[in-house]
């Protein structure tokens, strides 16, 4: 039975529709680019039917209305039957939905950020794990070489000295004052997946982890995912993992769609960039981390808390003796168990400013995509420690 099964799942991802589909996706500004072993096919395959892969080749990463994208289908598709294969599309989370002035508008999600994390509600332990294997196989290489990276570290509360002068982009509490009135908090993706393999995470035992904003928190109330907080209550979220170390990732724009809370045992972003011999390179980030030699007390809690490995230590006592900014990449998890106060965060000399929104971060890597063998020779120098 299973050999059948194998034989018909083969068959499937082998059609025409499927291939265009990946041929397509793998053009837009984070690509989907394909394996030696068909893993991409089979992650297609959950999302889409058949006629839905053809439907989504109409699509690109800009946003469009109903009317815009009939103009490319509608000698194919008939305006009534293309918005209700949208809809189906975006209901299994295939393709972005937002709304602007009442207007529907739809656009291609990549598949990390974006239509892996909407399988929350479907994921399956074969699903989560053919996900493991595309992002090493090859959906590695496509997160890492992009211009800018998709998500950017800010530091957590307690790691802010209170005389920092820190952007509303880069401070917590400043991005969950200016969201809308309702944020939606969801389960983690990645510790929900874990959990499907029987190995879940070691720093936290909730799962109610990720908060999203705008047009993210509208997809996940449309469609009953995670449960609508007050701003007091996703600070005491932030708060509690900042207790338990917690890494606070956000989607790289100064309005943000999403505030991850993630750990190195479940993460698959901070995993990807833990490989790397040098993370900072691969997470936008304006602070890191140094340490006053003179100050620590060889305590060594700094190196259970930092998932990058960043500390430098001595080889005789296995103390911190300094930290490498090529690894640290800012997020400030260290500081508050350091009772010594030997560690501070400091503002980078050259800061950067994230684009403003989903558009605007989508065009700039967009511009910048490079080809296949501009990625090969990105990652060769970037395995190599070569700053990139």
């Amino acid at each position: 039975m299973k050999k059948i099964k194998k034989i018909l799942q083969t068959l499937t991802v082998s059609k025409p529709e499927y291939i265009a589909l990946k041929q397509h996706l793998n053009k837009q500004p984070v690509g989907y680019p394909k394996t030696m072993t068909g893993v991409e096919n089979r992650l297609l395959t959950e999302i889409f039917t058949p006629l839905e892969a053809v439907t989504a080749l109409y699509l690109t990463s800009h946003f469009e209305t109903l009317e815009t994208i009939h103009e490319r289908a509608k000698d194919k598709v008939p305006m009534d039957e293309l918005e209700r294969r949208l809809k189906s599309m975006e209901a299994r989370g295939g393709i972005f939905l937002r709304f602007r002035d009442g207007i529907a508008q739809y656009a291609l999600h990549p598949f990390v950020v974006g239509m892996f994390e909407m399988q929350l509600e479907r994921l399956t332990p074969g699903y989560y794990m053919d996900t493991l294997k595309y992002g090493i196989q090859s959906f590695g290489m496509e997160y890492l070489s992009t211009k800018i990276p998709q998500m950017r570290t800010i530091p957590i509360q307690k790691s802010i000295q209170a005389d920092q002068n820190i952007a509303t982009y880069d401070e917590i509490r400043s991005l969950v004052e200016t969201a809308a009135k309702e944020m939606q908090l969801v389960p983690c993706v990645c510790k929900t997946g874990r959990d499907l393999i029987d190995e879940p995470c070691k720093k936290t035992k909730r799962r109610e982890v990720c908060l999203l904003f705008n047009d993210l928190a509208d997809t996940a109330r449309r469609h009953e995912m995670g449960r609508a907080v007050t701003k007091d209550e996703a600070m005491n979220m932030l708060k509690a993992g900042e207790k338990e170390g917690l890494v606070l990732m956000t989607s790289n724009m100064k309005d943000p769609q999403v505030i991850c809370s993630c750990c190195g045992c479940c993460c698959g972003i901070i995993s990807m960039i833990r490989s790397m011999p040098r993370p900072a390179d691969f997470t936008a980030s304006n602070y890191v981390a140094t340490l006053d030699k003179a100050a620590c007390t060889g305590c060594k809690n700094c190196l259970k808390r930092c998932s990058m490995k960043a500390m430098k230590l001595e080889k005789e006592t296995g103390n911190p003796i300094g930290i490498d900014p090529g690894k640290c990449i800012g997020c400030g998890v260290c500081i508050p168990v350091c009772k010594a106060k030997a560690i501070t965060l400091k503002k980078k000399e050259s800061p950067t400013i994230p684009p403003q929104d989903h558009d605007e971060l989508y065009d700039i890597i967009a511009k910048g995509k490079k080809t296949a063998w501009g990625k090969a020779v990105h990652l060769a120098r970037a395995m190599a420690g070569v700053k990139v």
